[in-house]
């Protein structure tokens, strides 16, 4: 499940006053990067190999896996490929 990719600066600013941490200079803001979160009967380690496949394949650039936190899911940050 996509739970974010491109964001412009005033979702960037409402997130950090909600405490979330984002990069002042994140892919996000170019459309550069996508969030997925496990969809039902999915992991989170599921999830994070398909990534891993992406990265070995040159589709992306690198991935970030963040752990279930405060009730989520977590989720795979994907950086995609000539960023």
């Amino acid at each position: 499940e996509v739970t974010v990719a491109y964001r412009n600066e005033e979702l960037q600013s409402a997130l950090k006053k909600k405490g979330y941490t984002v990069a002042d200079n994140s892919h996000h803001l170019t459309g550069n990067a996508v969030d997925l979160a496990p969809t039902k009967g999915k992991t989170l380690d599921e999830l994070a190999k398909a990534a891993k496949a992406l990265v070995d394949s040159g589709v992306a650039k690198k991935y970030i896996v963040y752990p279930p936190k405060g009730g989520t899911t977590g989720h795979v940050h994907i950086t995609m490929a000539g960023v």
